[in-house]
């Protein structure tokens, strides 16, 4: 089928050779003044200007080594590397280089160092150290009031484990192993030998020197899990200990916390 409208048969098209411009179809108008036929020269390739540096004069830099810092630019401030960072235990006490110290907020003086203060919480009426900034059972600031001491300065935990075999009495700074493991856990193994709900290699429980108890989870995990109130705690992840809270290793182990004052005896 054709168009009767087509002046010219398709037999009449003539092939154009590449770089031939084409020509302007003849109308009533003529063809259009502004139009340019396009040519070989306009897709010829453009120049692209010369870098300051030709790529042969550039220099690799080793892996590891610092790269040198541009004329006129400022120098950046020299910073710890990642791998000069070491992590810290339960049971350490910040060092006094160490940024990740908080420093105190304005206003509020650092409380002096020595033995460590038993204090009520001025949310909860726990007993908290006086030196930690919230309560770890409310959250509430302890520093924000004078609650006033309680006993002696000096702090320690005990743990009293279901079946009476395993009681702990901790001091600042030490740590001791929950789980069957006699060599990773000698001091409560023996208690926790009929305990198969206790894995062999449990937990930590650590008493801070600032008086802070705190509970870790084997990095590796447990079969039956470590329960501080009936939530869960993560493997290798910190969890505060508050005067009064329920520690459960495994399915039965349990034992309440609870945090002293020189001369204070534990509640059954």
């Amino acid at each position: 089928m054709t168009d009767p409208d087509d002046d010219d048969s398709w037999d009449s098209f003539t092939p154009l050779r590449p770089g031939t411009p084409r020509a302007a179809p003849a109308g009533p108008l003529g063809p259009d003044p502004g139009h340019r036929p396009s040519s070989d020269a306009d897709h010829a390739p453009q120049e692209v200007p010369e870098d300051d540096e030709p790529w042969d004069s550039l220099t690799p830099v080793r892996p590891g080594a610092p790269r040198p810092v541009p004329a006129g630019a400022p120098a950046a401030v020299a910073d710890d590397p990642p791998d000069g960072l070491v992590p810290r235990r339960p049971d350490e006490a910040p060092a006094a280089d160490d940024r990740r110290t908080a420093e105190p907020a304005a206003g509020r003086s650092r409380p002096a160092q020595g033995p460590p203060r038993l204090v009520r919480c001025p949310g909860c009426a726990r007993k908290v150290p006086a030196r930690a900034e919230r309560c770890p059972a409310c959250s509430a600031p302890v520093s924000d009031a004078d609650p006033g001491p309680v006993g002696e300065a000096g702090v320690s935990a005990v743990l009293r484990f279901s079946g009476g075999l395993v009681q702990l009495r901790l001091r600042p700074g030490e740590v001791r192993a929950l789980g069957r493991d006699p060599d990773w856990a000698p001091t409560t193994a023996r208690g926790f030998a009929d305990e198969h709900s206790v894995s062999r290699r449990h937990a930590e429980v650590a008493l801070r020197a600032d008086g802070t108890l705190w509970v870790t989870e084997y990095q590796d995990g447990t079969t039956h899990g470590t329960r501080v109130n009936g939530d869960y705690v993560l493997p290798a992840v910190p969890r505060p200990l508050a005067d009064g809270d329920r520690l459960v290793l495994g399915l039965h182990s349990e034992a309440i916390v609870s945090l002293c004052a020189p001369g204070e005896r534990a509640p059954d």
